[in-house]
């Protein structure tokens, strides 16, 4: 729980500063790139996040690494999270980051599990749905997942709304449960 309060408040201090800025979406494209590498592998952060490795060369790698291609304003984040020993929640703070811009956008990232695809009726249907309920866009990613009986799972970023036939069996049996017989 502490790495997401570290990763949320490290977000919005560079969505604050990035929006001052006017820079918000130059960070969030390039962050986005920096979250592919990051979950491709995970050397870089490795490197930085190593005790052993001295300050003045991750500095140098920092400045190698973002200097040229990022935002001046990224290239000064990522430099205080390595000098506040915090690189490790680097990938988790980007993503909180994304979801800012999401959310400052109108935009929400939804993930659909169930245990078959969707066909595109149905994508577009529960979409449609998604987006009455919540007054914004909805992007959607899918996931099959073979253990759901039938149904889908939809997960929001602080919300899980379970359709599943196997949810509704519980609640049913809890129903029935709490039923008095005489």
């Amino acid at each position: 729980m502490l790495d997401r309060e570290v990763a949320i408040r490290y977000a919005q201090a560079l969505f604050d500063s990035a929006k001052e800025r006017n820079y918000l979406d130059a960070a969030d494209e390039q962050l986005a790139v920096l979250q592919v590498v990051f979950e491709r592998d995970r050397s870089l952060i490795n490197y930085l996040a190593a005790p052993q490795i001295d300050d003045a060369k991750k500095d140098t790698l920092i400045r190698k690494v973002f200097g040229s291609d990022f935002e001046r304003g990224i290239l000064e984040f990522t430099l205080l999270v390595a000098r506040k020993r915090r690189v490790e929640y680097l990938p988790l703070m980007i993503e909180e980051f994304r979801d800012l811009v999401a959310d400052e956008r109108g935009i929400v990232k939804a993930e659909i599990i169930a245990a078959h695809q969707l066909s595109a009726d149905q994508r577009e249907a529960l979409v449609k749905k998604l987006q009455e309920k919540l007054g914004k866009t909805v992007e959607l990613s899918e996931r099959q997942d073979t253990s759901v009986i039938g149904g889908v799972m939809v997960c929001l970023k602080d919300e899980v709304i379970d359709g599943t036939v196997e949810n509704d069996l519980r609640k049913l049996r809890e129903r029935l449960e709490a039923l008095e017989v005489n």
